[in-house]
């Protein structure tokens, strides 16, 4: 009995690693800052203070694709481990918040040509901005023991609205109101590499089995003495 446990506990300490698999993870955390703006054309914001009042159509949207230069991360198995897989991934959040100034532009048709037209004036505003990574497959590149992230940049589309404080309300006025901001985006690069740990080398194992049938030999021996 206690042959059979002592060989089952050489085979395992010999072939276990072999079985399991390892993994090394490193990341880098930084952030982009951006500029966004009101595209010229129909999807800025428009307001109208007209005889009906003043109110708001809707706040100048941002639609932008912001490119996002990468560092190149890497890691160096074990020698002799054998390398399973490579996850490169980034993360970040769905939405930031940052500055935003907004200005009158062009005006409507609709104004009172026998009136002063007033156009209206804001103060500084903010920028919410959605972000979403462009789809790409996973990328990596192996070099000998090295492991790395093949991603030089990735692009991030933003789209959003600068959403405006009005200060002066202004009268006879109805138009396009236009603006530009700027968000500070947080994000991860991580690379997870699975692997394989090194298998003994063949004279290690003829070393481990010479020592483990020694100990048996030295088991029978003794309950060959009890007996």
């Amino acid at each position: 009995m206690r042959a059979s446990w002592l060989l089952s506990t050489v085979l395992f300490l010999f072939l276990g690693p072999a079985a399991l698999a390892d993994s090394i993870d490193v990341s880098f955390s930084s952030s982009v800052t951006a500029n966004v703006s009101s595209p010229n054309d129909n999807s800025w914001g428009t307001y109208y203070n007209i005889a009906s009042g003043p109110f708001f159509i809707g706040p100048p949207s941002i639609r932008t694709v912001v490119s996002v230069p990468l560092p190149t991360l890497s890691v160096l198995l074990p020698a002799g481990s054998t390398f399973l897989d490579a996850v490169v991934s980034i993360t970040m959040s769905d939405e930031v918040i940052g500055t935003g100034q907004v200005v009158a532009e062009s005006t409507f048709s609709g104004i009172d040509p026998s009136l002063p037209s007033v156009a209206p004036t804001f103060s500084d505003g903010v920028a919410e901005v959605s972000t979403s990574v462009v789809p790409q497959g996973t990328i990596f590149n192996i070099d000998g023991n090295e492991v790395s992230s093949g991603y030089s940049s990735f692009d991030l589309f933003l789209g959003g609205f600068i959403e405006p404080v009005l200060v002066d309300p202004g009268s006879n006025w109805a138009g396009y109101i236009g603006g530009d901001g700027q968000v500070d985006i947080p994000y991860t690069l991580d690379l997870d590499v699975t692997y394989s740990p090194p298998v003994p080398e063949p004279s290690s194992f003829v070393l481990l089995a010479t020592g483990a049938l020694g100990i048996l030999a030295i088991f029978r021996s003794r309950r060959g003495q009890e007996n």
